[in-house]
């Protein structure tokens, strides 16, 4: 019996599911307030230079010394303005000294820091990793690049400029419009008798004094470094693909990975869902926020798409990630189960990750297509051995 062998789901304190923004939804909306605190000096500075307009009373002449007092209160307020943009226009509104750190790292088996660095510097690859990126293109100009982020339909782009690069040991980036942040990726071969290197990512935003007391914050903190740990996971796991692909990397050489043959992303006001094919039929779903049934359908459409360009039976493995998930639309339920039964069959297994009450929604969908070797899980490395070692 097949559900016997899914793993017993813990149960929750609460049955009720946690509607807490997931982590890109806040890291991105930080980034948000970052670039909009960036503008409010420029505002408040184009209102203290508008004059006050002057007071008119119908009993202005009764008022006597009132008058007068109203005066000297207005002259005061002009000259406490005329100080106040002097001083604004000699200082930045940001102090340069004042960044917010993002640090991890991750140690990769199998896997030399050449290797590994002949990934990482080919700038283009860094979606394919990152959860927050949407691309990042290179100009004319091979030190100066063009990133973009997306996340939950809230966009930002920024241009950087490689300020260090020495392979296969250093790369270091900054920004030079936009937001400004840096960042620097280190490569380190590891001694021992077993190949494996440790590669470490530090990134800063620097930070307006308008924020600092959020960005002080240690739950902020925490969250932005579970980003780049989860992040720096799934770039150790493309590595190894490449390298296992093409074979060893160059040492000199940035080598630049595998393009998806499908790779739809659609976002509205309540959530976020990216559908990726391969051509080896690996697919991978991921839902943030909540999942409405405009943007499962599209999505659905555009992997089953890519599957009729599949060579005749090839099979595919999936995995359905629901961790940065808060619900599912009922009316979603629709296109996932024709999803299923018209292209179910071509689906050797499927890996299902995320929180409780997610993953019985997913068990309940699941048995209504009546799809076989479907697997539910709470941890995402779990679910991705489970796929590796599923017939």
């Amino acid at each position: 019996n097949f559900w016997r062998a899914v793993p017993a789901m813990p149960r929750p304190r609460s049955r009720r599911p946690s509607l807490r923004p997931s982590l890109p939804f806040a890291f991105t909306a930080f980034l948000a307030l970052s670039a909009l605190s960036l503008s409010i000096p420029k505002l408040w500075l184009g209102a203290c230079s508008a004059k006050p307009a002057r007071l008119h009373h119908p009993s202005r002449r009764r008022l006597g010394t009132r008058a007068s007092q109203v005066q000297v209160r207005a002259a005061a307020l002009d000259a406490a303005a005329s100080k106040a943009i002097a001083s604004a226009s000699a200082s930045p509104a940001i102090d340069s000294n004042d960044w917010f750190p993002v640090i991890s790292n991750v140690t990769i088996t199998g896997i030399s820091a050449a290797e590994a660095f002949a990934i990482y510097s080919h700038l283009p690859n860094h979606p394919q990793w990152s959860s927050l990126l949407e691309e990042v293109a290179v100009s004319s100009d091979p030190t100066v690049s063009r990133w973009s982020l997306r996340a939950l339909g809230l966009g930002f782009s920024w241009d950087s400029r490689t300020t260090e690069e020495t392979p296969p040991r250093l790369l270091a980036w900054e920004s030079i419009s936009g937001l400004p942040n840096r960042g620097l990726a280190s490569f380190e071969d590891l001694p021992g008798p077993e190949l494996a290197c440790r590669t470490t990512l530090e990134l800063d935003f620097q930070v307006p004094r308008l924020l600092r007391p959020v960005f002080g914050s240690d739950r902020l903190s925490r969250m932005a470094s579970s980003i780049l740990s989860k992040d720096l996971v799934k770039f150790r796991d493309v590595v190894l693909k490449s390298v296992s692909t093409y074979g060893n990397a160059s040492r000199s050489r940035p080598v630049e990975v595998e393009q998806p043959l499908v790779n739809v992303t659609r976002a509205d006001k309540m959530g976020t869902m990216q559908g990726v094919l391969w051509k080896n039929g690996s697919m991978q779903f991921t839902v943030s926020g909540f999942g409405s049934k405009q943007t499962t359908q599209e999505v659905l459409e555009g992997v089953a798409g890519g599957m009729l360009q599949l060579p005749p039976g090839q099979t595919c493995r999936g995995l359905v990630d629901l961790i940065s998930g808060v619900g599912c639309s009922p009316y979603a339920v629709g296109p996932i189960v024709r999803f299923l039964q018209d292209h179910g069959a071509s689906i050797a297994s499927t890996a299902v990750v995320g929180p409780w009450p997610l993953v019985k929604i997913a068990q309940f969908v699941t048995t209504i297509a009546r799809q076989p070797q479907v697997g539910f899980f709470s941890n995402e490395m779990e679910a991705l051995e489970w796929i590796a070692a599923a017939p």
